[in-house]
């Protein structure tokens, strides 16, 4: 392999599709092929006026493509050269480098988010003038080519296109810097890895451990790529860590039965004390305060955990979404707005709950057709996915009510792997044979919700 060192590795590793080996290019333009990828040529002893930072694959692993941090484009075995940068002035050196599906173009990002399309490779938009928080340093297209995610070194993620934001990283501190992405198959979901070797999961991208620990002083991740069927670090040998087991939504013990109550019952009298109680945070919607939350905590004890109702933004009141952690949404991103605003309804109701003096670990998001919604599912799994990230980040669990008529019906096949309430609308027995119903969210039945007496009653499964 021509000029390649431990230390001086270009963000272009990948894995060939035809083979079970990889390529590693090297800054100098070196090319290495490894496990039985063909080798195509690299540039070897060529001089390069600046160095290359991306090495992207034919779809069929017959060629690649070089990317030099000026803009320039090398291409070997069967790739097509199909233009370049080269000689133009451009506002930030280019970091990245991403093929089409078809293999007939590409794209180039740079740190500014400038995004440059060559080939069948169709332009979505960019972050160039915007000015992001943090350099990017990936670019990812989605299966059908019609859009694509920015990563920044901050974990901010950016999506244009047809592609979708499951979440980011953004406005969270982080050990190391972001260095690389990846998309899963179907393109609901995308890692980031860190220089750790961090690795950060979103949409339905499963976890599968980390190097995070296990990165030797002096080395550093700087890649991400996705194998068959599985997620491949590159960059670092060793042991990975296990994906840590989650705590299921709810700390009563199996078998236990109780109430949920909320503003319908302020007038009261409240059920009986039991081991399972359940309080409502608002008043039927988002950003809602319910009149008597308090006394209903007070109600519930030591056994309290909460529910949050969730729906989509409304138009009349853009403070609910026009900023947040997907950043400041520019007008018409619809997504971003979807994904400010869950997170922030996430945060509002957990801002009332602390206000009245309580911290519970479960919360639950009460998502039903009752509530005004989109008509794009898409839009709403965004609103979905900014509450689910909200109550994480602020150390809470998250689960989800609702029937799977009804949350089909409002997030289509979205996944979030939550453990889930099953409201049944029938009469309560224990044990529930909702229990052994299959989840709809991805995660397990955890409680069953049917009536009891003049309340509803809940079975811990």
């Amino acid at each position: 392999m021509a000029g390649v060192s431990k230390h001086a590795v270009a963000a272009g590793t990948h894995p060939s599709t035809v083979t079970q080996g990889y390529w590693i290019a090297s800054s100098s333009g070196g090319v290495g092929s490894y496990g039985g990828a063909p080798f195509h040529s690299s540039l070897g002893s060529n001089r390069i006026n600046a160095p290359v930072v991306a090495l992207a694959p034919m779809p069929d692993g017959g060629g690649y493509w070089l990317a030099a941090a000026d803009g320039g484009v090398f291409a070997f075995g069967d790739a097509v050269f199909y233009g370049s940068l080269a000689g133009r002035q451009i506002n930030a050196p280019v970091v990245a480098m991403a093929p089409t599906p078809s293999g007939h173009g590409y794209w180039l990002a740079a740190s500014d988010g400038g995004v440059f399309a060559f080939g069948d490779a169709a332009y979505a938009g960019s972050l160039s003038g915007l000015r992001p928080a943090a350099p990017v340093v990936a670019l990812k297209p989605t299966p059908d080519a019609r859009g694509y995610w920015l990563a920044a070194a901050d974990g901010g993620v950016f999506a244009f296109g047809d592609a979708h934001f499951f979440g980011s990283l953004a406005g969270m501190v982080l050990k190391s810097p972001i260095v690389g992405a990846a998309a899963s198959a179907d393109g609901s979901g995308y890692w980031l890895t860190a220089a750790d070797g961090g690795v950060f999961a979103f949409g339905d991208a499963t976890f599968r451990g980390s190097a995070s620990g296990d990165v030797p002083p002096g080395d550093g991740i700087v890649a991400i790529a996705v194998g068959p069927g599985v997620a491949n670090f590159f960059g670092v040998s060793g042991n990975f860590s296990a994906p840590p087991v989650p705590k299921s939504v709810g700390s009563e013990p199996a078998g236990a039965v109780g109430y949920d109550i909320s503003w319908p019952q302020c007038s009261g009298p409240f059920p009986a004390p039991s081991a399972l109680a359940i309080v409502g945070i608002n008043d039927g919607m988002a950003f809602t305060g319910n009149p008597c939350f308090a006394q209903e905590a007070a109600w519930a004890g030591l056994s309290l955990s909460v529910y949050v109702n969730l729906n989509a933004p409304d138009p009349a009141n853009p403070s609910q979404f026009a900023s947040g952690p997907a950043g400041v949404c520019p007008p018409g991103a619809a997504a971003c707005d979807s994904f400010n605003y869950g997170y922030n309804t996430a945060t509002d109701a957990l801002g009332r709950v602390k206000l009245a003096g309580y911290a519970p670990r479960d919360v639950w998001l009460d998502i039903e057709t009752g509530n005004v919604w989109s008509p794009d599912t898409g839009l709403n799994d965004q609103v979905i996915a900014g509450a689910i990230t909200a109550l994480r980040k602020a150390g809470a669990t998250p689960g989800i009510y609702s029937t799977a008529y009804q949350f089909n019906l409002i997030a289509g096949a979205f996944n979030p792997s939550t453990a889930e309430w099953l409201a049944t609308g029938v009469g309560l027995t224990a044990p529930s044979p909702g229990c052994a119903t299959p989840s709809f969210t991805g995660g397990r039945v955890t409680l069953v919700q049917g009536s009891l007496g003049p309340f509803d009653g809940n079975f811990a499964c």
